[in-house]
């Protein structure tokens, strides 16, 4: 019986009469979750200004004197009518690239050149990775490849490699590229390691018995297949390696792991646990601050974080420019290197670049057409960039150049159209007469001293005659 009373006064509900008791569930619930959404947004919206201000400090902006604190927080608030370059046109370019760093072989040689292009009004992202051996024209060197252009700017000007890297491949793709960053392998762990580690799929198990290690040698990485925790160390391994058994020893596999990386990365910075750890997120940009460069203001940070945030997996797309038989670029022997050139010339790669959105990528390879006669251009007058605009009028022609560049002598008087092989092209040998005003001549009458510097089909050597 006294069990029963006892029951009986602990189901008495306890009355506050501040409150109205008169509330349905349902009105309840809803105060509920308006309070619980307004504590969220508050908690957001001072972790990510915070996030935005440490990032200001990380990444230097174009000016190298920093402004007082109450500018730069000025600089923080959102502006309707600031946009980023691109922005207008829905296509915003931002190079990323990757080097070993201070301690390492070839430190400013970019192992990693990706291509990240966004369409902020259909919250679509591509991400196209570049070769490192790309053969590409470098103002003074002539063409070298890719990963060399950082290098070379490095030498003349300390930390002018990355805005160099971006001017040479938007001249080379014929497209706006106003932004790079620029990481070295130790920012790379240090973010990755600050941020708590990434979720990556492995989805080809691999070996790599000849992984270099930091005094110079070599050790044995195993990846097994499926979902793996990594922190920096494996992470970088796993981007890195480029010896890997099951088919992962190529650097287009390895553009491949590349990107998922960085997907993973992107996917664990705006998570919401990641996002609700300022601390790990200041952490994370203090300890990268001399590992990672960037031509971004602060206002384009935030701006970007922005734009990008809650973007779904489904929208990114990923390609990578390869030799395979439905990709775009060939191995060629140059100057005695290993490089890699268009396999159907400049303009299709442009043109793919440029509409990269416009369609499947699969579908435009699979309908492509392929011009097998490859054209050389060498120039041989003292008019700068003579090569450089004969090879543009060829190709708006449909013609595959594959090279231009400086003869081996000057002083020309006429221009030669050189048949180097029995390939059946007389059409575009006359086109290429009728464009260039030249001669058409077969290999045996080619001057001494000339001679190709690829496996092309046709050479044109320009002389003083030559014009449009």
């Amino acid at each position: 019986m006294e069990y029963h009373k006892r029951e009986i006064c602990m189901r008495v509900p306890k009355i506050n009469f501040l409150k109205p008791q008169n509330e349905s569930p349902r009105k309840k619930l809803i105060k509920s979750l308006i309070k619980f959404t307004g504590v969220f947004i508050i908690i957001f919206a001072g972790i990510f200004f915070l996030f935005s201000f440490i990032i200001s400090y990380a990444l230097p902006g174009k000016s190298e004197t920093k402004p007082g604190i109450l500018q730069r927080m000025a600089t923080l608030l959102p502006s309707g009518e600031r946009k980023l370059i691109g922005e207008k046109d829905n296509r915003i370019n931002v190079l990323l690239l990757g080097m070993g760093g201070i301690g390492h072989d070839g430190p400013y040689l970019t192992d990693t050149n990706i291509l990240i292009s966004f369409n902020p009004k259909e919250k679509k992202a591509v991400l196209l990775s570049i070769p490192r051996d790309l053969l590409v024209p470098i103002n003074d060197y002539g063409w070298r490849k890719l990963n060399h252009v950082n290098a070379f700017a490095e030498v003349e000007k300390a930390g002018s490699g990355g805005d160099e890297a971006r001017k040479a491949l938007s001249a080379v793709l014929n497209i706006p590229i106003p932004y790079y960053v620029r990481a070295d392998f130790a920012g790379f762990k240090k973010i990755i390691d600050n941020l708590g580690g990434i979720l990556i799929d492995v989805d080809r198990g691999f070996t790599d018995i000849m992984y270099p290690t930091d005094n110079f040698k070599t050790k044995t990485i195993t990846f097994p297949e499926g979902w793996q925790v990594m922190n920096g160390d494996r992470a970088l391994e796993y981007a890195r390696s480029r010896h890997g058994s099951n088919g992962e020893n190529t650097d287009f596999a390895r553009s491949k792991r590349q990107q998922k990386v960085i997907l993973a990365i992107k996917d664990k910075i705006f998570s919401v646990g990641t996002l609700l750890s300022p601390l790990r997120l200041i952490e994370a940009m203090q300890t990268t601050k001399d590992n990672i460069s960037a031509n971004f203001e602060i206002w384009e940070i935030v701006r970007a974080a922005d734009l990008v945030s809650g973007m779904d997996k489904s929208d990114i797309l990923n390609y990578v420019l390869d030799d395979s038989p439905n990709g775009f670029l060939q191995a060629e022997n140059y100057e005695g290197a290993y490089v890699l050139m268009p396999k159907n010339g400049w303009s299709e790669i442009k043109n793919f670049v440029k509409n990269i959105f416009s369609e499947s990528a699969e579908q435009k390879i699979s309908q492509r057409k392929i011009n097998e006669i490859k054209i050389e251009i060498q120039n041989g007058t003292n008019i700068s960039g003579f090569a450089a605009i004969t090879a543009g009028k060829l190709e708006e022609a449909g013609m595959n150049i594959v090279f231009y560049g400086n003869a081996a002598k000057k002083g020309v008087v006429k221009t030669l159209i050189v048949n180097l092989n029995d390939k059946e092209k007389k059409d575009i040998l006359e086109q290429a007469k009728k464009i260039t005003g030249g001669e058409i001549i077969s290999k045996k009458l080619l001057p001494d001293g000339f001679a190709p510097t690829t496996s092309a089909d046709i050479l044109v050597i320009l002389g003083e005659n030559g014009g449009f």
